[in-house]
């Protein structure tokens, strides 16, 4: 899925202002689509529950590969592979997964 392709709405940029002025410490969101870095947050501020559409990271042994590979296989319907043969998936938190470990951090900070 092409997510470059969609923009902030009106409520990131409230959140956004929210932030700008101070009144926002934190950013917790379950969205995986990058929205807020568009909009313009400090990414030190965001916590996302379901991880982020930035990376790829094999399945098998955990190993950091290329996002634009994975992105290229997406685009014609096929399973990446890392060389040890694992399946390579998005960094993002599929069903079943557990949360990241800095979710549970961020929201014990509320």
């Amino acid at each position: 899925m092409d997510l470059d392709k969609y923009d902030p709405t009106p409520t990131h940029y409230f959140c956004k202002l929210l932030e700008d002025k101070g009144l926002m410490h934190q950013y917790l969101t379950q969205n995986i689509d990058n929205l807020e870095e568009k909009a313009g947050f400090d990414l030190k501020k965001i916590c996302q529950a379901h991880g982020a559409n930035f990376g790829a990271t094999c399945s098998k042994c955990g190993k950091v590969n290329d996002r634009s590979k994975l992105e290229a296989a997406f685009k014609v319907s096929e399973v990446m592979r890392c060389e040890c043969g694992g399946p390579v998936k998005p960094d993002i938190t599929f069903f079943g997964e557990d949360l990241p470990a800095v979710f549970e951090t961020s929201r014990m900070k509320l």
